[in-house]
């Protein structure tokens, strides 16, 4: 994810949503950017280890704070077992917030 604005900004939050081919929702998941997972890792964690990883504090602090202008900040969001149903996906930034005062 990039950030666009014209300051920092911190602790970027994304929502991923799974659509039907009615385009109605069939599966949301929020995710703190800052972290992501080899393919390998793909293939080998299971669920509950994806979630650990890509939830991983120190991983988000390090690449998620006092983020500069125009700077990015890898994510990934994995959904384990995504619903049959699911045709398309889309992803927005649902908080970007000021770096603290420090």
């Amino acid at each position: 994810v990039v950030n666009r604005f014209d300051e920092p900004r911190e602790m970027i939050r994304l929502e991923a949503s799974l659509y039907d081919k009615d385009n109605k929702v069939v599966a949301t998941k929020q995710q703190l950017a800052g972290n992501a997972v080899s393919l390998f890792q793909l293939q080998v964690l299971s669920e509950q280890e994806l979630e650990q990883t890509l939830s991983n504090k120190l991983g988000v602090l390090t690449n998620n704070t006092n983020v500069p202008a125009g700077g990015e900040v890898p994510f990934m969001i994995v959904f384990c077992k995504p619903p049959a149903s699911a045709t398309e996906i889309g992803v927005k930034v649902i908080d970007a917030r000021l770096p603290a005062v420090r």
